[in-house]
């Protein structure tokens, strides 16, 4: 019977710490948050983004570029072979060139970038 009581002690102590650890976090957001605000509210955003919302990104990912080349061009896929690095970037470029073209065609402002993760 002893070991009950001790036990329900030490759950008691733990729920007392969490208790303890999960305020601090809770005040600690609560101060951030305000942090925040005053920064927003001190520097003057572009019109734009506060128009716009939240931004979303399309993201594209080309999983064969080196099959790509080798069917465009009999020297590009030979060239491959020597230098992918340099072929995947070369297509990576003309596909997001070909995108951004198509899409100004049609009105729409975008703002095309590679960018390299990971």
């Amino acid at each position: 019977m002893n070991w009950l009581y001790i036990a329900l002690f030490i759950n008691v102590m733990l729920l007392v710490v969490l208790a303890l650890i999960v305020w601090r976090l809770y005040s600690e957001l609560a101060r951030l948050r305000s942090s925040a605000s005053e920064l927003l509210s001190a520097h003057d955003l572009p019109a734009e983004l506060g128009e716009q919302g939240p931004r979303t990104l399309i993201t594209l990912e080309i999983l064969n570029p080196l099959t790509v080349v080798a069917q465009r061009s009999w020297v590009g896929g030979k060239v491959s072979t020597l230098s992918p690095g340099l072929m995947r970037r070369i297509v990576l470029n003309q596909t997001r060139d070909q995108l951004k073209a198509g899409l100004e065609e049609n009105g729409i402002e975008v703002d095309a970038r590679i960018v390299r993760v990971g």
